[in-house]
């Protein structure tokens, strides 16, 4: 989480300076096509939680899937 926690804090400083004008700047994303710096920043703030959300997902299949291995039918 620390690791999580000082990336994050990173990112910040990096971006909380930045001039308006860059905000509308452009870049061309492999995955994404043309995105923006809000753009960007909107998927940044949602892809940590995605992933949570992704690996809890994983666990409920694997409890659910597994249960009648620990006979907990």
């Amino acid at each position: 989480m620390d690791l999580l926690k000082g990336l994050r804090l990173t990112s910040y400083q990096l971006i909380k300076d930045l001039p308006e004008a860059v905000w509308s700047n452009t870049v061309r994303h492999i995955e994404n096509a043309v995105m923006t710096m809000d753009d960007w920043l909107d998927i940044y703030e949602r892809h940590i939680p995605d992933h949570i959300a992704q690996m809890q997902a994983i666990c409920d299949d694997w409890v659910r899937t597994t249960a009648w291995q620990r006979n907990d039918l």
